[in-house]
């Protein structure tokens, strides 16, 4: 089982190796012989000892990694061609390895090779620390690289991917595999780090742990935030929730949302709806209890009056439609005193109403990328470029609530705390598959009270509920039938 990942922005990712070696007392030699070490392991499933194996190392301590990468190899009889600079190039510590280094039968050039003849292509040029354009010599290199029919493995990052933006500092490595260092970086999920990074994974090199405040979301993770439940329990112990939505056009959206609660855990469920699709409803689903409501043209009726005391958790937008009816809903739902979940046309209320936001009780907001233009003051295109941003302020302007901003990536934030879910699958990019979401959310937070944790699983939960058919085929009713098949292999240990 993987352990806890993290990821962090190059500037952080860089305090903590200097928090490391001023706290802790770790030497960064240490940490540099770790990185080498650790990479090697995933190193080897790439390599064999009959490839031919370039190791290009630039001006810093990612070329001391490199260095380090070239002497742990030659120790298992793998021997590699090495680029460096020269030594008034070097830093103190990649000198260091250089020397540890000489006593191994390694060719080291100051000039670059060909690299057309090499298999293999370790990249240990830049890495976290690069903030400039690449151009020169390195650019050339960069260029030949990318040219070659060698399988890259790029150390931390692909060499000119700035590790915050992700954007290419004017030329970039096309990696095959990328592994990075301690932890990823936010650059390796957005921009340009997408395509150049390739597969990624990330490897441990003693960095303490707790100093970590950004998780990847994974089955380990996913294992540990996953709600108990106790055997000596009754209906009322995993709440009350109340979903509203719902029109006389998009009832499914109700319906998916619905079957996922159910399916998630939670104790009762009743369905607030438009009074036109109640018997429809009723038809499709037994297990929840409907709250037939005035409507008007197949929506909600406008200047409704509801409720809330009955029940414990609200979940309000799903195909409800973008009406005044909607507003005036969501200004209720989040008057009163109760956990609540925004989907759908719920954020699309929200538009020019963020101050409903600053309550006292806990406010869970699911919104695509274009439903995320609702809630702060920026286009579709500022936060696909800056998304990691954009939810951090959002979060820290708005303690109270948590954000999962949907994507093939898709982060979640709670105050100062980010999660990252990077397992796209084009199965959920479907209609539906955002209202299965809600209903998980809802579901799980019916057992908890720790919402942040939930939300979290519940994300990862969603994402794992593709059943293994081809992705084009999956249907919405598909994915809530795999959901229990998810819950069973985490409760599994």
């Amino acid at each position: 089982m993987k352990r806890i990942e993290y990821f962090q922005t190059g500037d952080m990712a860089r305090q903590l190796d200097t928090k490391s070696i001023q706290e802790f007392h770790i030497p960064s030699l240490i940490l540099m012989e770790h990185a080498a070490i650790s990479s090697i392991q995933e190193i080897k499933k790439h390599i064999s000892i009959h490839q031919s194996i370039c190791i290009l190392c630039g001006p810093g301590n990612n070329g001391g990694d490199g260095i380090a990468i070239a002497r742990n190899l030659a120790q298992d009889n793998i021997f590699c061609d090495v680029y460096i600079p020269t030594a008034d190039h070097m830093s103190k510590d990649e000198y260091i390895q250089y020397q540890s280094c000489c006593v191994y039968p390694i060719h080291f050039y100051h000039e670059i090779q060909s690299l057309d003849s090499y298999d293999i292509i370790i990249d240990c040029l830049f890495g976290n620390g690069l903030s400039r354009n690449i151009q020169g010599k390195y650019q050339e290199i960069i260029e030949e690289v990318n040219q070659s029919h060698a399988f890259v493995i790029s150390i931390d990052l692909p060499s000119g991917i700035h590790a915050t933006s992700g954007k290419k500092l004017g030329y970039a490595i096309q990696a095959d595999l990328t592994i990075a260092l301690d932890c990823f970086k936010e650059g390796h999920f957005i921009n340009d780090g997408i395509s150049h990074s390739n597969q990624l994974i990330s490897v441990d090199i003693g960095i303490p742990h707790e100093f970590h405040t950004n998780y990847i979301v994974n089955e380990t993770l996913a294992r540990q935030f996953l709600p108990t439940r106790q055997n000596h329990s009754h209906k009322g112990s995993f709440k009350k929730a109340l979903l509203i939505g719902g029109s006389q056009s998009m009832h499914g959206a109700l319906y998916y949302s619905a079957k996922a609660c159910y399916r998630s855990g939670i104790g009762t469920l009743t369905c607030m709806i438009p009074d036109c699709i109640g018997d429809i409803v009723a038809q499709k689903m037994s297990f929840a209890m409907n709250l037939r409501m005035p409507d008007e043209n197949g929506k909600f009726k406008e200047n409704l009056t509801v409720d809330f005391n009955p029940y414990s958790i609200l979940a309000i937008g799903n195909g409800m439609g973008q009406q005044k009816s909607t507003i005036q809903i969501v200004q209720q739902v989040l008057s009163s005193l109760k956990p609540v979940i925004l989907d759908a046309d719920a954020l699309w209320a929200l538009k020019g109403h963020t101050e409903w936001l600053n309550r006292k009780e806990t406010t869970i907001l699911l919104p695509h990328i274009k439903e995320m233009t609702y809630l702060c003051d920026a286009s579709i295109s500022e936060i696909k470029e800056n998304p990691f941003e954009i939810v951090r302020n959002f979060c820290l302007q708005h303690p109270n609530c948590i954000l999962v901003l949907k994507s093939s990536c898709s982060i979640i934030g709670h105050k100062e705390t980010l999660y990252v879910l990077n397992q796209p699958n084009s199965a959920l990019a479907k209609g539906g598959s955002g209202d299965i979401l809600c209903g998980i959310v809802t579901g799980l937070c019916g057992q908890t009270e720790d919402y942040e944790k939930a939300v979290v699983c519940a994300c990862y939960i969603h994402n794992q509920s593709v059943p293994s058919i081809d992705a084009a085929s999956v249907l919405p009713d598909e994915c809530i039938d795999s959901i229990p098949l998810v819950f069973q292999k985490l409760r599994n240990k």
